[in-house]
């Protein structure tokens, strides 16, 4: 030991480190083991990043040829994003110590996703139709509304609806109303051209659906404002969370001072009250909750720099989310550049994946790497049975893929109490 430590040292519950001189003299060996994050100490595991990666490169590519191949999944993609940065938020508090579980960096591939879904299906569709087709589902969903035209069998038969109801029908879809004279014979006397050019209409927008007789497609325009309603608040929702982890690291810079983080290892729990780093720092020792590990106090340097990160790149991700915006809104549908189409969310998908890589490889560094000084150790024990204090020299490890994916999860789960942790 190179360190230079006063005899008159507290070393731990009133110990002094006179006591402890004559093992240290002796230099016993602790043996080796490994050290890891405690609870929200590690950020997501490189592996899971990596897997999100590989669905997402695809589907990036398919939204670019042929966006509307992939709505759904995008949107169930976005959702699952939602929950697990609501999960995230829920777990950790979004305290300062536990950045590394909450900040949602993520999101910006899905904050491009739902964007395209929803401008490029108004595109396709138009605003106006698709409203009034949501509005017309909601009218026939009230019960007993739509009974005396449909019949209560919920299809459109052209000769038996009165000239409102054939209103209802043909104005949201665009087709002109033939005048029809008013009569005792109404029903009889709707207008020829009417009906085939409203079968038409909805024959082409029901697709498959349409089986022989005239109905209220399921799968046109109906199910296109469904998709783009929901599009349009996933997207709120991840903005929103995006905001709320920019203020929330923004404040929790404010407060960093000291801040400290657990980090753990199975050779600090038997007797255990201090460990000696090789920088010459004392850490007490503490258990670790629900664990047989012991813990000791470490600077939480990772998590002061991806609080600072959080800012700078969530900052970034709601720029280019409103630059993609305005792109989608503005720019022509048949707008090519290099003969790539130009009417896609661009910075989010390229910025998003790279978001995705930088993350990946900052966690496996992050996981194959160990706190300043952490390499060797010195562990000093009370020995009950032998009456007497012991240092021991140790090796410490990093606990790896295994030891990230512990930290991570535990802070990720940790709101969920006995049910993650049992007991």
């Amino acid at each position: 030991m190179a360190c230079y430590i006063n005899s008159n040292i507290t070393i731990a519950d009133g110990l002094q480190h006179w006591q402890f001189e004559a093992s240290l003299a002796m230099h016993a060996l602790c043996g080796a083991s490994y050290l890891r994050p405690d609870v929200s100490g590690s950020m997501f595991p490189y592996p899971y990043i990596i897997l999100w990666l590989a669905i997402h490169c695809p589907l990036i590519i398919i939204r670019v040829v042929r966006w509307e191949k992939v709505q759904v999944l995008a949107l169930v993609l976005a959702g699952v994003s939602v929950a697990f940065c609501i999960q995230a938020y829920s777990s950790t508090g979004r305290r300062p110590d536990e950045v590394l579980v909450w900040m949602p960096l993520t999101l910006l591939l899905d904050v491009g996703a739902t964007l395209q879904v929803f401008w490029l299906i108004v595109e396709d569709a138009g605003f106006r139709p698709l409203v009034c087709a949501l509005r017309q589902w909601v009218v026939r969903a009230v019960p007993g509304r739509d009974q005396s035209n449909a019949g209560g069998s919920g299809r459109y038969h052209p000769r038996t609806r009165s000239r409102e109801s054939v209103a209802d029908v043909v104005s949201p879809l665009n087709i002109p109303m033939v005048p029809i004279p008013a009569g005792p014979d109404l029903e009889g006397r709707v207008s020829r051209q009417v009906e085939d050019e409203l079968e038409a209409r909805l024959v082409a927008e029901a697709g498959s659906g349409y089986h022989g007789s005239l109905q209220v497609p399921k799968r046109g325009p109906v199910g296109k404002a469904f998709i783009a309603m929901l599009a349009a608040i996933l997207c709120i929702i991840l903005v929103v969370l995006q905001i709320l982890g920019l203020v929330s690291a923004d404040m929790a810079r404010q407060h960093t001072k000291d801040l400290t983080v657990e980090w753990c290892s199975p050779m600090f729990q038997v007797s255990a009250l201090a460990v000696l780093d090789g920088n010459c720092q004392f850490h007490p020792i503490k258990s670790a909750m629900n664990k047989i590990l012991g813990c000791i106090d470490l600077p939480a340097t990772q998590q002061i720099d991806w609080l600072n990160a959080t800012v700078m790149i969530l900052s970034v991700s709601l720029c280019c989310e409103a630059f993609d915006t305005v792109l989608l809104a503005s720019v022509n549908f048949g707008c090519r550049w290099r003969g790539m189409r130009m009417r896609r969310p661009w910075l989010s998908m390229i910025g998003g994946v790279l978001v995705l890589v930088v993350m990946a490889v900052v966690g496996q560094i992050n996981a194959s790497s160990l706190p300043q000084g952490m390499g060797t150790v010195w562990v000093y024990r009370r020995e009950p049975s032998l009456g007497a204090m012991t240092v021991c020299q140790g090796r410490l490890a990093d606990a790896g893929i295994r030891g990230s994916i512990l930290g991570w999860t535990d802070g990720f789960l940790n709101s969920w109490g006995t049910t993650y942790y049992g007991g």
